[in-house]
Protein backbone atom coordinates (compact mmCIF):
# COMPACT_ATOMS: atom_id res chain seq x y z
CA UNK A 1 0.00 0.00 0.00
CA UNK A 2 2.77 2.43 0.94
CA UNK A 3 4.67 1.52 -2.24
CA UNK A 4 1.62 2.22 -4.43
CA UNK A 5 1.08 5.51 -2.63
CA UNK A 6 4.68 6.61 -3.27
CA UNK A 7 4.42 5.69 -6.96
CA UNK A 8 1.19 7.66 -7.34
CA UNK A 9 2.76 10.72 -5.70
CA UNK A 10 5.86 10.41 -7.89
CA UNK A 11 3.72 10.18 -11.02
CA UNK A 12 2.00 13.48 -10.27
CA UNK A 13 5.26 15.16 -9.27
CA UNK A 14 6.92 14.08 -12.52
CA UNK A 15 4.54 16.39 -14.38
CA UNK A 16 5.83 19.31 -12.28
CA UNK A 17 9.45 18.34 -12.95
CA UNK A 18 9.04 18.01 -16.70
CA UNK A 19 7.09 21.24 -17.06
CA UNK A 20 9.75 23.14 -15.20
CA UNK A 21 12.55 22.00 -17.47
CA UNK A 22 11.19 24.12 -20.29
CA UNK A 23 11.69 27.43 -18.51
CA UNK A 24 14.18 27.54 -15.68
CA UNK A 25 16.18 24.58 -14.56
CA UNK A 26 17.80 26.12 -11.55
CA UNK A 27 16.70 27.30 -8.22
CA UNK A 28 18.59 29.63 -5.93
CA UNK A 29 18.48 27.68 -2.71
CA UNK A 30 17.90 23.93 -2.83
CA UNK A 31 14.48 22.69 -1.63
CA UNK A 32 16.06 19.78 0.29
CA UNK A 33 19.42 19.44 2.09
CA UNK A 34 22.30 17.78 0.27
CA UNK A 35 26.04 17.37 0.54
CA UNK A 36 28.67 18.68 0.07
CA UNK A 37 27.40 21.70 1.98
CA UNK A 38 27.71 25.17 0.41
CA UNK A 39 30.67 27.34 1.38
CA UNK A 40 30.28 30.27 3.77
CA UNK A 41 30.13 32.68 0.81
CA UNK A 42 27.53 30.54 -0.97
CA UNK A 43 25.44 30.43 2.21
CA UNK A 44 25.68 34.22 2.44
CA UNK A 45 24.58 34.52 -1.20
CA UNK A 46 21.59 32.27 -0.62
CA UNK A 47 20.56 34.38 2.39
CA UNK A 48 20.75 37.50 0.23
CA UNK A 49 18.24 36.00 -2.22
CA UNK A 50 15.43 36.84 0.19
CA UNK A 51 16.60 40.44 0.65
CA UNK A 52 14.28 43.22 -0.62
CA UNK A 53 15.24 44.64 -3.99
CA UNK A 54 13.99 47.78 -5.73
CA UNK A 55 15.00 48.63 -9.29
CA UNK A 56 13.98 51.17 -11.93
CA UNK A 57 15.61 50.24 -15.21
CA UNK A 58 14.82 51.54 -18.66
CA UNK A 59 16.83 49.82 -21.39
CA UNK A 60 19.70 49.18 -18.98
CA UNK A 61 22.28 46.66 -20.15
CA UNK A 62 22.25 43.24 -18.52
CA UNK A 63 25.82 43.70 -17.30
CA UNK A 64 25.11 47.14 -15.77
CA UNK A 65 21.96 45.79 -14.11
CA UNK A 66 23.90 42.99 -12.45
CA UNK A 67 26.63 45.42 -11.35
CA UNK A 68 23.94 47.43 -9.56
CA UNK A 69 22.61 44.29 -7.84
CA UNK A 70 26.17 43.30 -6.87
CA UNK A 71 26.80 46.67 -5.23
CA UNK A 72 23.45 46.69 -3.41
CA UNK A 73 23.62 43.12 -2.06
CA UNK A 74 27.42 42.81 -1.78
CA UNK A 75 27.54 39.60 -3.80
CA UNK A 76 29.30 38.46 -6.97
CA UNK A 77 27.33 37.78 -10.17
CA UNK A 78 29.22 36.14 -13.04
CA UNK A 79 27.85 36.12 -16.57
CA UNK A 80 28.76 33.13 -18.71
CA UNK A 81 29.42 35.20 -21.83
CA UNK A 82 30.45 32.19 -23.91
CA UNK A 83 27.13 30.45 -23.20
CA UNK A 84 25.23 33.66 -24.02
CA UNK A 85 27.13 34.00 -27.28
CA UNK A 86 26.22 30.42 -28.22
CA UNK A 87 22.57 31.38 -27.65
CA UNK A 88 22.90 34.52 -29.81
CA UNK A 89 22.95 36.96 -26.87
CA UNK A 90 25.47 39.15 -25.08
CA UNK A 91 25.83 41.05 -21.81
CA UNK A 92 24.67 44.27 -23.48
CA UNK A 93 21.10 42.92 -23.76
CA UNK A 94 18.76 45.79 -22.70
CA UNK A 95 16.65 45.30 -19.56
CA UNK A 96 13.56 47.31 -18.60
CA UNK A 97 12.19 46.53 -15.14
CA UNK A 98 10.41 48.52 -12.42
CA UNK A 99 9.96 46.72 -9.09
CA UNK A 100 9.69 47.72 -5.46
CA UNK A 101 10.71 45.69 -2.42
CA UNK A 102 10.62 42.25 -4.02
CA UNK A 103 13.13 39.52 -3.16
CA UNK A 104 16.37 39.33 -5.09
CA UNK A 105 15.30 35.80 -6.07
CA UNK A 106 12.14 37.13 -7.74
CA UNK A 107 14.05 40.00 -9.32
CA UNK A 108 16.48 37.57 -10.97
CA UNK A 109 13.58 35.47 -12.20
CA UNK A 110 11.92 38.52 -13.80
CA UNK A 111 15.19 39.47 -15.51
CA UNK A 112 16.27 36.06 -16.74
CA UNK A 113 13.13 34.07 -17.49
CA UNK A 114 12.06 36.14 -20.55
CA UNK A 115 15.60 35.74 -21.92
CA UNK A 116 15.66 32.00 -21.42
CA UNK A 117 18.59 32.26 -18.98
CA UNK A 118 19.03 30.68 -15.56
CA UNK A 119 20.98 31.46 -12.37
CA UNK A 120 22.86 29.00 -10.20
CA UNK A 121 24.87 29.47 -7.02
CA UNK A 122 28.24 27.86 -7.66
CA UNK A 123 31.92 28.61 -6.99
CA UNK A 124 30.90 31.31 -4.49
CA UNK A 125 29.11 33.44 -7.11
CA UNK A 126 25.75 33.57 -8.85
CA UNK A 127 26.39 32.29 -12.35
CA UNK A 128 24.14 33.43 -15.19
CA UNK A 129 24.04 30.87 -17.98
CA UNK A 130 21.75 28.93 -20.32
CA UNK A 131 19.70 25.79 -19.60
CA UNK A 132 21.67 24.01 -22.32
CA UNK A 133 24.97 24.75 -20.59
CA UNK A 134 23.61 23.63 -17.24
CA UNK A 135 22.24 20.45 -18.79
CA UNK A 136 25.74 19.55 -19.97
CA UNK A 137 27.23 19.81 -16.47
CA UNK A 138 27.43 16.69 -14.33
CA UNK A 139 27.64 17.06 -10.56
CA UNK A 140 27.44 14.63 -7.64
CA UNK A 141 25.16 15.29 -4.68
CA UNK A 142 24.41 13.16 -1.61
CA UNK A 143 20.94 13.38 -0.04
CA UNK A 144 20.03 12.03 3.42
CA UNK A 145 16.98 9.74 3.00
CA UNK A 146 16.86 7.88 6.33
CA UNK A 147 13.33 9.18 6.88
CA UNK A 148 12.18 7.66 3.57
CA UNK A 149 13.91 4.27 3.67
CA UNK A 150 15.46 2.20 6.45
CA UNK A 151 15.65 -1.28 4.90
CA UNK A 152 16.89 -2.70 1.58
CA UNK A 153 13.29 -3.30 0.47
CA UNK A 154 12.34 0.30 1.25
CA UNK A 155 15.47 1.51 -0.57
CA UNK A 156 14.35 -0.47 -3.63
CA UNK A 157 10.86 1.05 -3.41
CA UNK A 158 12.32 4.55 -3.14
CA UNK A 159 14.52 3.94 -6.19
CA UNK A 160 11.50 2.73 -8.19
CA UNK A 161 9.57 5.80 -7.05
CA UNK A 162 12.35 8.15 -8.15
CA UNK A 163 12.68 6.37 -11.50
CA UNK A 164 8.93 6.76 -12.03
CA UNK A 165 9.01 10.45 -11.11
CA UNK A 166 12.07 11.19 -13.25
CA UNK A 167 10.82 9.11 -16.18
CA UNK A 168 14.22 7.46 -16.55
CA UNK A 169 16.11 4.50 -15.05
CA UNK A 170 18.89 4.92 -12.51
CA UNK A 171 21.28 3.20 -14.92
CA UNK A 172 21.61 4.55 -18.46
CA UNK A 173 24.03 3.52 -21.20
CA UNK A 174 25.83 1.26 -18.76
CA UNK A 175 26.45 4.12 -16.31
CA UNK A 176 24.89 4.20 -12.83
CA UNK A 177 23.51 7.66 -12.00
CA UNK A 178 21.71 6.94 -8.70
CA UNK A 179 22.50 4.69 -5.72
CA UNK A 180 20.50 4.33 -2.51
CA UNK A 181 22.19 2.85 0.57
CA UNK A 182 19.81 1.65 3.29
CA UNK A 183 22.83 1.20 5.60
CA UNK A 184 24.17 4.71 5.10
CA UNK A 185 20.63 6.09 4.64
CA UNK A 186 21.80 8.14 1.66
CA UNK A 187 20.88 8.73 -1.96
CA UNK A 188 23.85 9.54 -4.20
CA UNK A 189 23.07 11.16 -7.55
CA UNK A 190 25.62 11.88 -10.27
CA UNK A 191 23.80 13.73 -13.03
CA UNK A 192 23.03 17.14 -14.55
CA UNK A 193 21.75 20.17 -12.66
CA UNK A 194 18.36 19.56 -14.28
CA UNK A 195 18.09 16.01 -12.93
CA UNK A 196 19.49 17.03 -9.53
CA UNK A 197 16.73 19.57 -9.13
CA UNK A 198 14.07 17.14 -10.27
CA UNK A 199 15.32 14.71 -7.61
CA UNK A 200 15.09 17.49 -5.02
CA UNK A 201 11.50 18.29 -6.04
CA UNK A 202 10.55 14.62 -5.78
CA UNK A 203 12.17 14.18 -2.36
CA UNK A 204 10.44 17.29 -1.04
CA UNK A 205 7.12 16.15 -2.49
CA UNK A 206 7.44 12.68 -0.96
CA UNK A 207 8.18 14.21 2.44
CA UNK A 208 5.27 16.64 2.12
CA UNK A 209 2.98 13.76 1.15
CA UNK A 210 4.28 11.63 4.02
CA UNK A 211 3.63 14.42 6.52
CA UNK A 212 -0.04 14.71 5.46
CA UNK A 213 -0.83 11.00 5.81
CA UNK A 214 -3.14 9.80 8.56
CA UNK A 215 -4.27 6.22 9.19
CA UNK A 216 -7.05 5.37 6.74
CA UNK A 217 -6.84 8.74 5.01
CA UNK A 218 -5.63 9.26 1.47
CA UNK A 219 -4.44 12.84 0.85
CA UNK A 220 -6.17 14.84 -1.88
CA UNK A 221 -4.39 17.33 -4.16
CA UNK A 222 -6.07 20.14 -2.23
CA UNK A 223 -4.61 18.89 1.05
CA UNK A 224 -1.02 18.77 -0.15
CA UNK A 225 1.34 21.63 0.81
CA UNK A 226 1.94 24.09 -1.98
CA UNK A 227 5.30 25.72 -2.65
CA UNK A 228 5.65 29.49 -2.80
CA UNK A 229 6.07 30.25 -6.49
CA UNK A 230 7.78 33.52 -5.63
CA UNK A 231 10.55 31.56 -3.90
CA UNK A 232 11.29 29.27 -6.77
CA UNK A 233 12.23 29.08 -10.40
CA UNK A 234 9.77 27.08 -12.39
CA UNK A 235 10.05 24.60 -13.49
CA UNK A 236 12.35 24.59 -11.22
CA UNK A 237 16.64 24.72 -9.43
CA UNK A 238 18.97 28.86 -8.37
Amino acid sequence: MQHRHLIAVAGSLSCVCMLSVGTAVAQIGDPVPSFPLPSANETRIERSLGAPTTVQWNEKSLEAAFEELEDHHQIEIWIDKAALADAGMNSDQPISLDTKEISLRSCLKLILEPMGLVPVVEDEVIKITTPEKMGQRTITRIYPVGDLCATPDEAKELMETLECGLGQPHERDGVCHMVISSRLKTLTVRDSYVTQHQVQILLKGLRDAQSTRSPGLTPTPESLPRSNDADSFAPKKI
